[in-house]
C-alpha cells in the first residue's frame, strides 16, 4: 500500500502543477491581449502628427470658432483667445485645406472674438457660407496662483455676421462678412448651435456686458432666408440654463 506521506506528496505535486499551468495560461492570454491592443493602437489609435509635416502657422489658442466646409474640404478658424501675459483675443482668421495641407490667412474686419459659434448654413462648390454668432471680446489673464482667468471684463455684447468663404480659379480664398441685426439672446458665449431645415438653432450660453449678466435656457434660431433671429416656442419641461454645452443633430430613422 502506498503510504499516507506519498499520497500527500502526490496531491501537493498535482496542485502545484495545476497552479503553474494556470499561471502560464494567464501569462499567455495577457501577452496575446497586449499584443493585439498594441497592434490596434498602431493601426487605429488616436495618435497626433503634424499635418503636412510642418508646424502650424497659427498661434496656439482656445475657444476659437471653428467650422468644416465639405466642398472646400477645409477647416475655417475665426479668432480665439490666448492665455498669456498679456492675454488677448486673437484678431487673425485662417483656413486650412486638407487637400493641399496648407494654412492661409483670411483678412477681414470682423470684431475679434472667442467662445462663440461658427455654423455652416450653405456649402456649395467654391463657396461656403457660415453664421458667426456671439463670443466674448475681452480676455484678462491672471497668474495661476490668482485662479487663472479674470472674467470681470469679459463682455459678449457683440454682433453676429454671415460669413462667406469663396475660392477663385487660382485656388485663392477670400472672406466676406455681412453684419446681421442685433438680437440679445444671440449675443452669448459658450452656447451650442446646429443647422437644421434652413435655420440655425442655438441653446444655452451666457450674456454679459458691463452692467448685466444672464444665462439663457430657451431655444432661439436664425432664419437663413430672412436673415433674422427669433425665439422658438416650446412646450414641456425646459432644461436649466447652462453654458459650455454641446449638441448634435439626430436624423429621424426607422431605428
Amino acid at each position: 500500500m502506498v503510504s499516507q506521506s506519498l499520497r500527500t506528496g502526490a496531491v501537493r505535486f498535482i496542485i502545484i502543477l495545476v497552479f503553474v499551468t494556470l499561471l502560464l495560461l494567464a501569462y499567455r492570454v495577457a501577452k496575446y491581449a497586449y499584443s493585439e491592443a498594441e497592434e490596434e493602437s498602431e493601426n487605429y489609435g488616436a495618435q497626433f502628427s503634424v499635418a503636412g509635416g510642418q508646424n502650424s502657422q497659427i498661434t496656439g489658442r482656445q475657444f476659437a470658432q471653428v467650422a468644416y466646409c465639405k466642398n472646400l474640404n477645409s477647416v475655417i478658424i475665426i479668432g480665439g483667445a490666448r492665455e498669456s501675459s498679456p492675454a488677448f483675443v486673437s484678431r487673425d482668421n485662417w483656413i486650412y485645406s486638407f487637400d493641399s495641407e496648407t494654412w492661409t490667412a483670411l483678412e477681414n474686419s470682423i470684431v475679434p472674438r472667442a467662445g462663440g459659434s461658427l455654423t455652416v448654413i450653405a456649402d456649395e462648390p467654391n463657396n461656403c457660407t457660415m453664421l458667426l454668432q456671439g463670443g466674448f471680446t475681452n480676455w484678462t489673464y491672471m497668474p495661476p496662483e490668482d485662479r487663472g482667468i479674470d472674467t470681470s471684463s469679459v463682455f459678449t455684447n457683440i454682433d453676429s455676421y454671415v460669413i462667406s468663404i469663396t475660392e477663385d480659379n487660382d485656388g485663392m480664398n477670400s472672406l466676406a462678412a455681412t453684419k446681421v441685426d442685433r438680437f440679445e439672446q444671440a449675443m452669448t458665449s459658450a452656447h451650442t448651435s446646429i443647422f437644421w431645415n434652413g435655420s440655425v438653432y442655438f441653446f444655452g450660453g451666457i450674456y454679459k456686458d458691463k452692467d448685466n449678466e444672464a444665462s439663457f435656457s430657451g431655444i432661439y434660431r436664425f432664419d437663413v432666408a430672412a436673415r433674422e433671429f427669433e425665439s422658438v416656442p416650446t412646450s414641456g419641461a425646459v432644461p436649466l440654463s447652462r453654458p459650455g454645452i454641446v449638441s448634435a443633430l439626430v436624423e429621424d430613422s426607422e431605428n
